[in-house]
């Protein structure tokens, strides 16, 4: 596992496809002071790992606000964008999702047996 994928949870492939995909919905003011691809390197650190803003903020040379504002920030562009890249399972999907799972606990309990 490369250090990169081990500090972001995803390749950086995948993290180029969140830039681009964060890019085209955000509103990026003229007078930019913070890069988006800091933005998102920042967010998604906090997402994948269990520090408060003010640790990953000095780790970003963030202050604590402007951790939390930006954490917010960019959780709100994704959570805006999550139906476009997430295909949800439908009722009778979910159905039969469910009735395999049940299946094999119940073979794996009779094999207890």
């Amino acid at each position: 596992m490369s250090e990169f994928k081990s500090y972001f949870r995803m390749s950086r492939q995948t993290m180029q496809v969140l830039f681009e995909v964060i890019g085209r919905r955000i509103n990026q003011p003229a007078n930019i002071k913070i890069p988006l691809e800091k933005k998102v390197l920042f967010t998604v650190w906090m997402l994948s790992k269990p520090e408060t803003f003010l640790a990953a903020g000095d780790r970003y040379n963030f202050s604590q606000s402007t951790a939390h504002r930006t954490f917010y920030e960019i959780v709100d562009v994704i959570a805006a964008a999550v139906d476009d890249h997430i295909k949800w399972p439908t009722p009778l999907q979910l159905q039969k999702s469910s009735e395999m799972r049940d299946n094999f606990i119940f073979r794996k309990r009779c094999e207890m047996i």
